[in-house]
């Protein structure tokens, strides 16, 4: 009896010991194996937005990018070197991403068709007048010298699929169009009416896209002033049917308010694209505040358009 007590006293030794060294190991792990561990499994997967920086240097939107995410990158700008838009931080500094692995390989789509399947292993922060944001995602051969980070525009923006995507996705470009069958839509329309500006313009664009597996064009038209510091403004997506505008979309009244200035803001449709890989494509959206653009993607289920992904302000 004594002897296999012994021999049970021995076993929770050796298991005690074990754990203790466990423990140890993990706690003295490198910052590359803390890299290593936040690279695996992805819980945020989700394609996102991104933008090449510079001549082989791309970066992507982190996520999520919620209000401790983004203040914690904050807190980390005040570490940058005065010479610096681009400082890669250590993994093991964003305590609020442990909880958040990010894929590694990435498929990167351009505004013109072309892609680059590339591992974004860097944690960065960018600081630049005209930008900002959360943490991104980085890669390139000239990332660890890069200093200056260019000003976003639609030809830099990046559509961002996580692993490897070997076929072409299809963006559909959007186009100048004459308002005249515009502004016609708009004026009959209860929503537009309440608007309140001194002036009230109609501007918009065009674009080709799949909806429900039927091509379809849309409208995509800003109704009021086209200062954004006087008056309201309200904007939506149209499609047509039977040589009239449809609306498939209509925004809320968007009033300037000293208070927020961002409160209103007009958009420019960018392109259409099937990011999500539905057989439906989503609608790049460019937003202009009084102060900064962002961008906005729109997609379409059930019949219903919503905004299912919004960038940082960017400039």
């Amino acid at each position: 009896m004594k002897s296999a007590r012994k021999v049970q006293v021995l076993r929770y030794r050796i298991l005690l010991i074990a754990i203790c060294v466990s423990l140890s190991l993990a706690c003295n792990r490198s910052d590359s194996e803390a890299t290593q561990a936040l690279r695996g499994a992805p819980q945020v997967s989700q394609w996102r937005l991104g933008f090449s920086a510079a001549r082989d240097a791309d970066f992507v939107e982190v996520l999520p990018q919620n209000d401790a995410v983004c203040n914690e990158a904050v807190d980390l700008r005040a570490e940058v070197p005065d010479d610096r838009e681009v400082y890669v931080v250590p993994w093991s500094r964003a305590k609020t991403l442990q909880n958040f692995p990010q894929p590694l390989v990435w498929t990167l789509f351009r505004l013109d068709g072309n892609f680059t399947i590339r591992q974004l292993g860097s944690l960065a922060i960018i600081v630049k007048s005209d930008l900002n944001g959360c943490f991104y995602i980085g890669g390139g051969s000239s990332l660890p010298d890069l200093k200056q980070v260019n000003s976003i525009t639609d030809q830099s923006l990046l559509l961002a699929v996580p692993g490897e995507q070997n076929q072409r996705m299809t963006i559909h470009l959007a186009r100048d169009t004459s308002p005249k069958p515009a502004v016609e839509t708009i004026m009959d329309l209860a929503e537009f009416k309440a608007v309140r500006a001194p002036k009230k313009v109609v501007e918009g664009r065009t674009v080709e896209a799949n909806v429900a597996e039927k091509a379809e064009t849309l409208w995509v038209l800003n109704y009021g002033y086209s200062d954004l510091s006087d008056g309201d403004n309200r904007w939506g997506v149209f499609r047509t049917i039977n040589a009239r505008l449809v609306p498939e979309y209509i925004s809320p009244v968007l009033t300037y308010n000293v208070k927020n200035i961002n409160a209103s803001y007009r958009v420019t449709v960018v392109a259409a694209a099937d990011i999500d890989g539905d057989g439906s494509d989503e609608l790049i959206l460019q937003k202009s505040y009084y102060e900064g653009t962002n961008y906005v993607i729109l997609s379409r289920k059930n019949g219903v358009w919503a905004a299912v992904y919004e960038s940082g302000v960017w400039r």
